[in-house]
């Protein structure tokens, strides 16, 4: 069977670009697409994203994209990626904006502003050990201790269980990686992660036969 093909979204808040270009290095074929006709024909999706969770779902529900994304999540059940500001989207609201997300997955974004020791700059930027989670057999492939790039002043709230795929440490410990069912998120940037995102890539290319 051939492998499906990843459509990365592009409402104009990252560089989708990089992300395709750490696709074709694994051998994942990729599409760039923007509109919600294009979302509601992918096979599988990748949500990118950097910047202001208000202003993405503003521009996503002025679109429909908020829809065909949770129709993609919840009723067809493609694989869905979200990175970095797109994981937080997947969640149900986020105190950034005090707006709803997409409410695939029961979760909230909540910022590290007033929950950290004074010692922890907000934004976590740079890179940072990332635990892996063996109990999840989509793990299996991975080395135990990862390392990646972050830059996010928020985080998804999330119980570190068997949906917590990926646990980081800053002052508190946060989820950096969840899977569930179909759906995927991770607040890492696995595109500029150098050899520990291409192992990541690997692992995420079985997802998609």
């Amino acid at each position: 069977m051939m492998p499906k093909t990843v459509s990365i979204l592009d409402i104009g808040l990252s560089n989708v670009r990089s992300v395709q270009n750490a696709l074709k290095l694994v051998k994942i074929r990729s599409r760039i697409i923007t509109t919600s006709e294009e979302v509601r024909a992918s096979e599988a999706l990748i949500l990118p994203g950097v910047g202001n969770f208000g202003r993405a779902m503003s521009i996503m529900t002025q679109t429909e994209l908020d829809k065909a994304i949770f129709d993609a999540a919840l009723n067809r059940k493609i694989p869905i990626l979200g990175i970095c500001l797109g994981m937080q989207l997947l969640c149900q609201s986020s105190e950034e904006g005090n707006v709803d997300g997409l409410g695939a997955i029961k979760a909230k974004v909540l910022k590290f502003k007033g929950r950290l020791p004074e010692k922890f700059k907000v934004p976590h930027m740079g890179w940072a050990a990332v635990k892996v989670n063996k109990n999840n057999s989509w793990c299996s492939t991975l080395p135990h201790n990862c390392k990646f790039y972050f830059v996010h002043s928020y985080y998804v709230d999330l119980d570190i269980g068997d949906q917590s795929i990926f646990e980081c440490e800053y002052g508190i410990k946060f989820c950096a990686g969840f899977k569930v069912n179909n759906i995927m998120g991770v607040q890492f940037h696995p595109e500029k992660s150098h050899i520990f995102g291409r192992r990541f890539f690997e692992a995420y290319a079985e997802l998609l036969v």
